[in-house]
């Protein structure tokens, strides 16, 4: 298995000049065309793997040691584009979770927050409700219509439910003695 696996590196290793410049071709087709968006992480991918088999196609056809600076510098580059890949990718998926999550953001777990000072949460969904209880109150601003998105270590972060992810601020609320968050159920 070590030996195929070997052999096929060698023979993709002689086209590695063919997957570089296929890497830079889908470079440019999504940087200046914005073609080609859902595999935007291919054309640096292609590259560090090009890249990659250069070496391994140095090391086959140089039986001789190599420089440091030779060795390194193609290896530095490839790790960069494969890194920029894994960051592409990333915020890909980022971006299809807050699509996905803002689709049922209405049957999310609702909030309702209570301070004693204005929190100043102001968003274009109608759905953000403030009220101020008065004076004789402690917590006296209340906020409604949010939803709740995550909680960690003494921070809810919410959004309003009218939300769009592309558009509006996601709230990053956190446990005080000023502030009393309660949960509602959400609403389907």
């Amino acid at each position: 298995m070590v030996r195929g696996a070997s052999l096929g590196t060698s023979a993709l290793a002689r086209y590695y000049l063919v997957v570089v410049v296929a890497g830079l071709v889908l470079l440019v087709l999504w940087w200046v065309w914005q073609l080609l968006l859902p595999y935007r992480w291919l054309g640096p991918l292609l590259i560090g793997l090009g890249l990659l088999l250069g070496e391994a196609r140095q090391i086959d056809v140089d039986h001789t040691p190599r420089g440091l600076r030779d060795t390194a510098v193609p290896i530095f580059a490839a790790g960069v584009f494969l890194l920029w890949t894994v960051t592409l990718a990333a915020g890909q998926l980022g971006e299809r979770h807050a699509r996905n999550a803002a689709h049922d953001v209405v049957q999310r777990t609702g909030l309702v927050v209570f301070s004693a000072e204005r929190l100043g949460l102001t968003s274009r969904s109608p759905d953000l409700h403030f009220e101020d209880l008065g004076e004789s109150v402690h917590l006296r601003y209340r906020y409604t219509g949010l939803r709740l998105i995550a909680a960690r270590d003494g921070r809810y972060y919410a959004v309003p439910i009218g939300w769009s992810a592309k558009t509006d601020h996601v709230y990053v609320l956190r446990e005080a003695d000023g502030m009393r968050i309660e949960l509602t159920p959400g609403v389907q």
